[in-house]
């Protein structure tokens, strides 16, 4: 069940185009892993994006810009990047990049956050939500303990007594909600719940199957309900496109399919060799091809071994 929310697209594509065009002048080498970090952090909540800006993003900036990489050091990472890099005009990142943080500036309204909350308030079910950054788990809880909506966090930095007290009181029902990063979707069994929310929506489709895996699993007895938020015109709404229907299919399945195909890196070098966002959709569509054909070779497969099994089986 997807659920889309709408943002600005001038704004949206001004920080895209901020990532595309200074994050590689800043990382070098890791700019694919940073940009599919600040791009998914864009998606996920607005002020967490603004406040990554300022307190990373603006001090490495204006090192870059008081006191530029030297040649030598350039020379030494990467003599292709150096060419490169040495045209960089760091004040006029510096000024980009102010620009960016006025425009976080001015937004008002969480609408994800404000969908997730109209959604719980629809039903008295208790709820896994699952989100990708720790530092979300304390905003999403002020906004639903504000709405009533009893909550309780898990994630990576509790330990394991923490942990199991939170599942604890989730399955009581002292809270309704567990905020869970991706650590709660790995040997929990939680399925005397049913609902499962992906806040934020993994780029990797192995991710989402874990994370349904907590509740549909043996035990479960009644259907399960998965709901997932994007951003309309985002990478997340891409990947819930019918046309990739990878998140449907059965738990078990996706990793067959995808073998060791790395998604997330696979999205970072389609977004940094895109000239603009036209040729990025044309490279994203081509992509959902080739895993659409992925999907449909294994389905073949699956039908041909059934076949084979069911001859075998037939008496003669």
């Amino acid at each position: 069940m997807p659920r889309w929310a709408s943002a600005s697209s001038r704004d949206r594509a001004r920080r895209v185009e901020f990532c595309r065009t200074w994050f590689t002048a800043l990382y070098g080498p890791t700019a694919p892993l940073v940009i599919v970090s600040y791009l998914r952090l864009l998606t996920s909540s607005p002020f967490r994006f603004r406040e990554s800006l300022v307190n990373n993003l603006l001090p490495r900036a204006e090192k870059y810009a008081a006191e530029p990489p030297s040649e030598t050091k350039r020379a030494e990472q990467d003599r292709e990047e150096t060419t490169r890099e040495a045209a960089v005009n760091y004040d006029h990142l510096l000024a980009d990049l102010h620009r960016l943080i006025e425009l976080a500036d001015a937004v008002q309204d969480d609408v994800k956050l404000e969908s997730l909350v109209r959604d719980l308030t629809g039903h008295d079910e208790r709820c896994v939500v699952f989100t990708h950054y720790s530092g979300n788990l304390p905003y999403l809880a002020a906004r639903l303990e504000g709405e009533g909506i009893s909550t309780v966090p898990f994630h990576g930095g509790m330990d394991l007594a923490e942990k199991d007290a939170a599942v604890e009181s989730f399955r009581r029902g002292d809270a309704r909600v567990l905020l869970s990063t991706d650590a709660g979707s790995e040997g929990r069994n939680l399925q005397f719940c049913r609902r499962v929310v992906n806040y934020d929506l993994p780029w990797n489709p192995m991710r989402i199957e874990q994370r349904i895996g907590r509740v549909h699993r043996l035990g479960q007895t009644r259907d399960v309900i998965v709901t997932s938020y994007a951003l309309k015109d985002t990478i997340e709404d891409h990947l819930l496109d019918r046309k990739l229907d990878l998140f449907k299919l059965v738990v078990g399945e996706v990793e067959l399919i995808l073998g060791k195909l790395r998604v997330e890196q696979e999205i970072a070098r389609m977004f940094l060799a895109s000239r603009h966002e036209a040729d990025f959709r044309r490279r994203f569509e081509q992509f959902g091809a080739e895993l659409a054909a992925l999907k449909t070779d294994y389905q073949d497969r699956q039908r041909a071994n059934a076949d084979a099994l069911a001859a075998v089986a037939k008496p003669s």
